[in-house]
């Protein structure tokens, strides 16, 4: 249950989770209780919440955040591979409940299923098998970045980088009246931080949207099985020829591919653009970090490179790889108990 302190409720006031109408009890006209499900909490995420009274002379309220923190270490599958089917190989990420990776995944603590049923499947350290990692990187560079954004963006984007490992290749993105491709996917870093430091800002809105779209579909057709997509943004989107968010939105679900994002001040005050980039992370099995002080910026970028860099490979051989299945992982050792499940629609069998 969540409760909503405010002024001017009535009995009609629906609260609302990022867009969305929830079951809503009338306490009185300064207080609101909301049902919230285990679904829109099941992970660290950022709630947009609001109050919309009823016409005439309604209308909805102020956006409010609410930062929904993991209980403990916390399990995710963050992409499968289908390369191999029927065997499947599934990436998996291990945090604490600040969101720092840990180690404890292996063959003896881990066990798995599909449609929860037990199967044998073998775990390691996805770096370990030489799995070479992709991540686009999306840089807002529009106008609003001139007041000290995009300094800030460089220092987020140069602190990524320089904590990856050798093998990782990035491409570079710039969001700005257009979406440009800078770089395509190099291991060079000293090119890559060359290339960031040389970012000027622009004189017009963001082309989030198309930049975000490009940094999807340009990350997926990579020949590496390890993918990730980040964005280092302060504005909406404002410019481009994608001027809906439904399309990026399913794009990423299709991809399955992971997506993270960092707000810089303003952005993390845009109801829009946090409403947005929390749906792409949530759907996407990323993570959506706010510019606040309590997290600052080197920590949070070495924090997102040591997520990347220390994902484990749990693989496994599917009977029936033609149907819809769901994959369980259960770690019953410390630090890092905990389980996940995830769905996946098919494979087809090589």
């Amino acid at each position: 249950t969540l409760t909503v302190n405010g002024s001017g409720f009535v009995q009609q006031s629906v609260v609302q989770w990022n867009g969305v109408n929830k079951p809503t009890t009338f306490i009185n006209g300064t207080q609101l209780q909301a049902a919230i499900s285990a679904t829109d909490v099941s992970g660290p995420t950022i709630g947009s919440v609001d109050v919309v009274n009823p016409a005439p002379g309604g209308g909805a309220s102020g956006y409010a955040q609410v930062s929904v923190n993991a209980a403990g270490p916390a399990l995710a599958i963050t992409q499968f591979d289908f390369n191999t089917c029927p065997i499947l190989n599934a990436y998996v990420t291990l945090t604490d409940r600040n969101g720092s990776a840990i180690p404890g995944l292996s063959n003896v603590s881990v066990k798995c299923s599909e449609d929860g049923n037990p199967v044998y499947c073998d775990v390691g350290p996805a770096s370990a098998n030489l799995i070479p990692l992709s991540i686009a990187l999306v840089i807002d560079t529009s106008a609003g970045t001139a007041t000290g954004g995009l300094l800030t963006e460089k220092a987020a984007a140069t602190e990524l980088i320089s904590q990856l490992g050798p093998d990782a290749s990035v491409a570079l993105i710039q969001a700005d009246a257009a979406a440009n491709l800078l770089q395509t996917f190099v291991a060079n870093k000293p090119t890559l931080i060359g290339i960031v430091n040389g970012l000027n800002s622009g004189s017009g809105g963001a082309a989030l949207y198309d930049a975000v779209d490009m940094a999807i579909k340009i990350t997926s057709q990579q020949h590496a099985k390890r993918q990730a997509v980040v964005i280092l943004t302060e504005d909406d989107n404002g410019a481009g020829a994608i001027q809906s968010s439904f399309s990026v939105l399913n794009e990423s679900i299709a991809a399955g591919l992971p997506v993270y994002a960092l707000t810089v001040t303003p952005g993390s005050q845009i109801p829009n653009l946090v409403s947005f980039l929390n749906q792409v992370t949530l759907n996407s099995y990323g993570t959506l970090y706010l510019d606040s002080p309590a997290h600052g910026l080197t920590f949070t970028m070495d924090q997102l490179a040591g997520i990347l860099e220390n994902q484990y490979l749990v693989s496994y051989t599917t009977q029936t790889p033609g149907a819809m299945h769901t994959l369980g992982i259960v770690n019953g050792f410390p630090p890092g108990a905990g389980t996940t499940s995830r769905t996946y629609q098919s494979c087809v069998a090589h």
